[in-house]
């Protein structure tokens, strides 16, 4: 004789949600007052929003912290290929050239070659090789 034994789930109800306190909503209220206010006075004064903070440049975000610190509306610039440590300067709007801009379509054309020279030579061994 076999005994086959199934566990069952034992589903615990779950609490229902909180209703969200008035002093909950007061305090979220005072931290979008404030960092508004916040980002107005950076704005006026001619600071830059880092992500975070507000500076004078995009290149005092970063006080240390390399890429970490360079958000908002600073990007970070490093070249792959070289082994400097980076900067942190203001992003370009959609469509502005960039040195990351110029990166890309200079792999993009060495993939696109590298890739044409595999295929004709994949076409070149499968006459030659496979059929032939």
């Amino acid at each position: 004789s076999s005994s086959s034994s199934q566990s069952g789930g034992n589903l615990q109800p779950t609490a229902a949600p909180q209703p969200v306190s008035a002093a909950m909503l007061r305090s979220s209220a005072l931290v979008l007052v404030a960092s508004s206010a916040l980002a107005l006075q950076a704005a006026a004064t001619g600071m830059v929003d880092c992500g975070g903070s507000y500076e004078s440049s995009c290149e005092r975000c970063t006080h240390g912290n390399k890429w970490a610190w360079c958000n908002g509306e600073c990007t970070w610039q490093q070249d792959p290929l070289d082994e400097d440590d980076g900067v942190c300067v203001a992003s370009v709007p959609l469509g502005g050239a960039t040195k990351a801009n110029a990166q890309f379509y200079e792999w993009a054309l060495f993939f696109v070659v590298g890739g044409s020279v595999m295929l004709i030579f994949a076409c070149v061994y499968y006459s030659k090789i496979i059929v032939g």
